[in-house]
């Protein structure tokens, strides 16, 4: 009798987590507003890595892509959410906001703050091309910092970020750099490239926990970014041979990391990542 009470009992909560979830998601839906789709966005994105563990942040964004130009066709939609949807999708077309959209999604919860910073974003953002630039830059928006904590008072660190320790490991050396797991990802399949062993790296980016015992070790990195692991068998060089200029655009924040950090990748990398962005970018 237990054991059925239990059972239920679990399978009640996972119910009642999933309609909250649906409640969160759907607001958008009846009540459209820049935070809503901000709700809709960040908890469809964690239903979806409930439903299919593999779901990255890029795959989710580029079907909710394409699920706003479909509902843009329709002439019945709603104004207030078609400019919620054209003014997101001029976000999503430019390079540096679409890194802060995956970094929202990547947030291990719901970040008020960072909604809120890109929501101003968004609602600053130009047509891509008008008036020869793509986003209204008035002032740089600092990452969120919490309130310092019960136990020594250290703010709360900015999602996405990771900690870095220096070469020789010093405390202080140590500093917190906000870092993305694509940019950790794409740095060990450069230093496998720069080696002539991009087999075994193909091979490795399939085993993410063996992968990211290596990123550790010769990146000297504390801690990883949650999403890491989502990227398993990831490449970059499909993306950057590829036709589509949009996804390719969507590469740069990565490489511009890579390349700002010769401290922390070495000066191969760094320099490899630089040439990329010439070619490429």
């Amino acid at each position: 009798m237990s054991m059925s009470t239990s059972f239920f009992g679990e399978r009640f909560r996972r119910v009642m987590a999933e309609f909250l979830i649906f409640l969160k998601a759907g607001k958008f839906y009846f009540f459209p507003s820049a935070r809503n789709l901000m709700l809709d966005l960040w908890y469809g994105y964690l239903h979806m890595r409930a439903v299919r563990a593999d779901t990255t942040a890029d795959i989710f964004l580029n079907d909710r892509v394409l699920l706003m130009e479909e509902a843009m066709a329709d002439a019945r939609l709603a104004w207030k959410k078609r400019r919620l949807y054209l003014r997101f999708l001029y976000a999503a077309a430019d390079p540096e906001l679409y890194s802060m959209i995956i970094t929202f999604l990547e947030a291990p919860s719901f970040s008020s703050a960072l909604s809120a910073g890109l929501i101003d974003k968004i609602e600053r953002v130009r047509k891509p091309g008008l008036g020869g630039t793509r986003v209204v830059k008035e002032e740089t928006v600092e990452e969120p910092v919490g309130v310092a904590g019960d136990a020594g008072g250290e703010p709360e660190q900015p999602a996405g970020s990771v900690e870095v320790a220096s070469a020789a490991g010093s405390v202080e050396g140590a500093r917190k750099r906000n870092l993305f797991a694509k940019t950790y990802f794409i740095a060990a399949e450069l230093y496998y490239e720069l080696k002539g062993q991009q087999a075994e790296f193909e091979s490795l980016s399939r085993r993410t926990n063996k992968l990211a015992e290596f990123v550790k070790k010769q990146f000297h990195t504390v801690r990883l970014p949650g999403t890491f692991s989502d990227l398993r068998g990831y490449s970059y060089k499909p993306v950057l041979n590829g036709d589509n200029e949009s996804r390719k655009g969507q590469l740069k924040p990565f490489f511009r990391q890579l390349s700002e950090n010769p401290d922390v990748f070495g000066k191969p990398i760094a320099q490899r990542a630089q040439r990329i962005l010439v070619e490429y970018f």
